[in-house]
């Protein structure tokens, strides 16, 4: 496949689109702000090529159930709103990716599940990346060290948060889990904030 990028809002309020699908030797470089928002989408498998998801990309797709990515995935950065207030159920995210941005899963109402690979280079989650999701348990991975002002602010069903053994978190900011329901956590050593 020859194309390389999606520009800012090409498909915006297309409320008829519900399918986009992507060869598995796809070289997309690029999806622009609000690419695909508001679009009747339900689920969508991104390539492996693609390195960035800008903002608002997929911003109130309200049928959008599912977001995968290729195996192999360079991906390393989502924007600002990316996923807000999308119907994502779950999401494993690819290992390449270093952060979750401010913002990223805001309102996503039904998110119950997020899982990363063994081997991922999470370092930090942003402002209100989890803000007001179903989130009920997390097992946080190695690699991250910063969970952000805000990061889960009102997801009230998140229960359980889990840290690896040799987990390098080093700071939890300001009111970063106020309004969930948190029973228990046990804070990994390499805590310093």
């Amino acid at each position: 496949s020859s194309l390389v990028s999606i520009s800012a809002s090409a498909f915006e309020n297309c409320a008829s689109l519900s399918s986009v699908k992507f060869s598995n030797t796809s070289l997309l470089q690029s999806i622009g702000d609000n690419a695909f928002k508001s679009t009747n989408l339900t689920s969508i498998e991104l390539p492996a090529s693609l390195p960035s998801i800008t903002s608002l990309a997929f911003n109130g797709c309200a049928h959008l159930t599912k977001i995968s990515f290729q195996q192999d995935s360079v991906l390393k950065n989502i924007g600002e709103n990316a996923f807000q207030s999308t119907s994502l159920t779950s999401i494993e995210l690819p290992a390449s990716l270093p952060s979750i941005t401010n913002l990223t899963f805001n309102g996503c109402a039904h998110l119950t599940k997020i899982s990363f690979h063994n081997n991922s280079n999470l370092t930090s989650i942003g402002d209100y990346a989890f803000n007001s999701t179903s989130l009920e348990t997390m097992e946080v991975p190695m690699s991250l060290k910063v969970i952000t002002t805000l990061a889960f602010r009102g997801s009230k069903k998140l229960k359980t948060l889990t840290f690896q053994t040799a987990s390098k978190l080093k700071s939890i900011e300001d009111l970063a889990f106020v309004g969930t329901a948190l029973q228990e956590i046990e804070f990994p050593s390499s805590l310093e904030t």
